[in-house]
């Protein structure tokens, strides 16, 4: 079109054609840029949804497993495990016990040097050799994380979850020695697979059938251990690399897919080399995209027809009292306060020109209501900031502090003992740590009910913290233990005053429904530049471990 012939159109029809193909042309290239942008945008937060979730699931995975090894070690180093009969019987009813608060755990049990089993939770494969099983042989040197594997005797003890699959299981072995180091057996333990796999399933979005997320758990090879159908097969291509990242993989099934993946952090302990991957299909994943492309090429034509319809219409009404009005705009404010608006003006823009002559009168008004706004904004900003201040000290009292005895929670503890270590490391003193435990408390719960048994521990907490001095300190350690940390300490004979002060007002207190409860106690002195804490509580717990075996109602020190 001739710029000639152009401008023999109306001037509403220049407004409007021009208006009308800039809008156009403006709309496609802003609806390719962000139509770009958009896609690459979608694209990323697919891969880093994915990547984010595999990444949960394998640190999931990691940390449970290194939860359930450290369980096993920490029981294989129970001292005296199997020192005798009561203590085999003692092991036992602790296996069984774990097993029953812990459905992961499908098999406990300890067997001798020379592999045959000697107890085991539920009495399962008691008397059996298990000489030629890997976690035998391996946990009889080093703690011991097995793969994934079928087990043939114990799948007939067992029911199974799903007929169509076996069970399969993963093991942990430790050695147990005596006090000499000699090996006296391997405590050994096999965890369903299901657990795990659980575990990596719980990462996954609720919608995650309808966007056909799935969980694939690989060994180092590439080789599919789960989902079971897939079991043994290669999932990848071989020209398909394996790395910790988020990317769209050739599957074995010849389909694209948007794969995260990521490998289980290799530790002492554990070297399985699992990986753990989550994929989505690309048609599924990116569908979004087809329908947002179809949208816009809809949106970009019905608003550049709208531009140059609306500029048509609007051009003659608009234009000329405008540039009027504008003159009148500059004019505000300058000399006076009165504005000469032009008097032949359409109704709405008279409208905004009387609205106009009104506001330049109250803007002087409105500046200072605004600053006394401001004002009082500023006002019940710190008013508000100084009662956040106070609900955020509550909480924190709040988070340190056992809802129950209404004492120092364990993780207060933790940070009071860390604090004591540290101040014995610089000054040389020595503190004390007492560990208490409440005596036969089972019985308490199991012949009086649980609220009794709550009641129970409370008044041992109240009669604990009664019983010593407002600097000491009193935490409840878990369940019913209690523990008590004092500084400084300078002779054993101190603690022992102190231990014997606590059993005796506990043991002549009459609780109500129970009558008397006692207590066993035991502790030691720590100094924190000679031991690390984490000794100094094996010590008090040794120490309390013997007043129980020595019939309870006493304390033992360290």
């Amino acid at each position: 079109m001739k710029i000639s012939y152009f401008y023999r159109f109306s001037f509403r029809t220049q407004l409007a054609i021009t208006f009308g193909i800039v809008t156009f042309v403006v709309l496609v290239t802003a609806s390719l840029i962000f139509g770009f942008w958009f896609v690459r945008l979608h694209q990323a937060s697919i891969q880093n949804e994915l990547q984010a979730r595999v990444h949960a699931a394998s640190e999931l995975v990691m940390q449970s497993l290194k939860d359930r090894t450290a369980e096993i070690i920490d029981l294989s180093r129970t001292p005296d495990l199997l020192k005798s009969e009561d203590a085999i019987a003692q092991l036992q009813d602790r296996m069984n016990n774990k097993r029953a608060l812990k459905s992961e755990y499908a098999w406990m049990g300890v067997a001798n040097p020379d592999g045959k089993v000697i107890t085991a939770a539920g009495k399962m494969l008691l008397g059996k050799d298990v000489t030629s099983r890997d976690w035998f042989k391996v946990g009889r040197t080093a703690t011991w994380l097995g793969d994934v594997h079928e087990a043939v005797l114990l799948s007939r003890l067992l029911p199974r979850e799903n007929e169509n699959e076996p069970l399969r299981f993963i093991d942990i072995a430790a050695p147990v020695q005596n006090t000499k180091g000699e090996l006296i057996g391997v405590l050994g333990a096999h965890l369903h697979w299901s657990w795990v796999t659980t575990l990596a399933e719980s990462v996954l979005p609720e919608d995650a059938s309808v966007r056909e997320i799935q969980v694939y758990i690989l060994s180092r090879d590439g080789v599919t251990l789960y989902p079971f159908a897939d079991t043994g097969k290669i999932s990848f291509r071989q020209n398909e690399d394996l790395k910790n990242s988020a990317t769209e993989i050739v599957w074995s099934d010849s389909k694209a897919y948007v794969t995260a993946q990521i490998g289980l952090p290799q530790t002492p302990e554990q070297h399985l080399g699992w990986r753990v991957v989550l994929r989505q299909p690309v048609e599924v994943a990116y569908a979004p995209l087809k329908t947002l492309a179809l949208q816009m090429i809809v949106l970009t034509l019905a608003m550049a027809i709208c531009a140059a319809w609306l500029a048509y219409r609007v051009a003659a009404f608009v234009n000329a009292p405008i540039a009027l009005l504008v003159q009148a705009v500059q004019r505000l404010g300058v000399d006076t306060n009165q504005v000469d608006v032009p008097k032949r003006l359409p109704q709405e823009l008279r409208t905004l020109a009387d609205a106009i002559q009104i506001a330049s009168t109250d803007l002087t008004a409105s500046r200072q209501e605004l600053v006394e706004a401001n004002e009082m904004l500023e006002r019940r900003v710190e008013e508000r900031t100084r009662e956040l201040e106070l609900a955020n000290d509550a909480l924190a009292r709040q988070a340190m502090t056992d809802g129950l005895t209404n004492v120092a929670n364990r993780r207060a503890f933790d940070m009071k003992q860390s604090e004591l270590h540290a101040l014995s490391a610089r000054t040389g003193q020595a503190y004390g740590l007492l560990i208490i435990d409440v005596d036969h408390f089972k019985q308490v719960n199991d012949n009086y009910g649980h609220h009794v048994g709550d009641q129970v521990l409370a008044a041992i907490a109240s009669k604990i913290t009664a019983s010593i001095r407002t600097t000491d300190f009193v935490a409840r350690y878990g369940g019913e233990e209690f523990a008590v940390m004092f500084y400084p300490v300078t002779t054993p004979d101190e603690l022992a005053e102190v231990a014997e002060k606590l059993r005796k007002n506990v043991s002549q207190f009459t609780f109500s429904t129970v009558g008397h409860v006692t207590i066993s106690l035991g502790g030691c002195m720590i100094s924190g530049g000679s031991i690390d804490r984490e000794s100094g509580l094996k010590f008090a717990d040794g120490a309390l471990y013997q007043s129980k075996l020595a019939g309870r109602n006493r304390y033992t020190l360290a």
